[in-house]
């Protein structure tokens, strides 16, 4: 299982001397440590000036996953009590979790600001 809340930075900008293209997405396994897939690889590589803002973006959890890859419950940050939803069905496009398709109820990914948001439950 992919653990979500790793966290991802999406190069944004070239600069020279770079090995990374602009839309390569950077996951932190160690700090200072990333993994990346590049030409149908994996590689890893160490890297220093990520807290660079006008070079990299760090990414939401949710953002560029597939439905394979989202959790099938989500925690609310929104307040004290972290409700726990079940989550009945991804809607990528949309960016929401369906608690009750039939019922119109769901968690909307872009409603709040990532601190507020969800977090996954694994």
């Amino acid at each position: 299982m992919i653990d979500l809340l790793k966290p991802r930075y999406e190069v944004i900008a070239d600069y020279p001397g770079s090995e990374y293209p602009v839309g390569l997405v950077l996951v932190e396994d160690l700090p200072g440590h990333f993994s990346y897939q590049k030409d149908g690889r994996n590689w890893t590589t160490r890297l220093k000036d990520i807290n660079y803002p006008h070079l990299f973006r760090k990414m939401n959890w949710w953002e560029n996953r597939t439905v394979e890859e989202m959790p099938k419950k989500v925690k609310s940050m929104a307040d004290e009590k972290c409700d726990v939803f079940e989550i009945e069905e991804w809607d990528m496009k949309l960016m929401i979790g369906w608690i009750d398709k039939k019922e119109r109820t769901c968690c909307s990914l872009l409603t709040w600001k990532p601190e507020f948001s969800y977090v996954p439950v694994l």
